[in-house]
């Protein structure tokens, strides 16, 4: 009978997928190039040093205050079969 295989460590890394403009996303590009890392380097690096501003200086300015009265309330076009004309 084999060993029980060991279980593997759970990870500590979570995907995250940002929509930018195309132009946004042409400059982070070039900056990565730039820096010598992977685009996916250069924008959790810079989240943490965000966040790490924002915590150090207390700075709510850095933070932004967003109305969540509406969240999820986007108006979507009807869905279903089209209307008889």
């Amino acid at each position: 009978m084999k060993p029980p295989k060991p279980k593997a460590p759970a990870k500590s890394r979570h995907p995250l997928f940002l929509n930018i403009p195309e132009a946004e996303r042409a400059r982070l590009g070039t900056f990565a190039e730039t820096v010598g890392r992977p685009v996916s380097w250069v924008v959790r690096d810079a989240v943490t040093l965000y966040i790490y501003a924002a915590e150090a200086t207390g700075l709510r300015h850095l933070m932004p205050d967003l109305e969540m009265t509406n969240a999820g309330k986007t108006p979507h076009d009807k869905r279903g079969r089209p209307k008889k004309t």
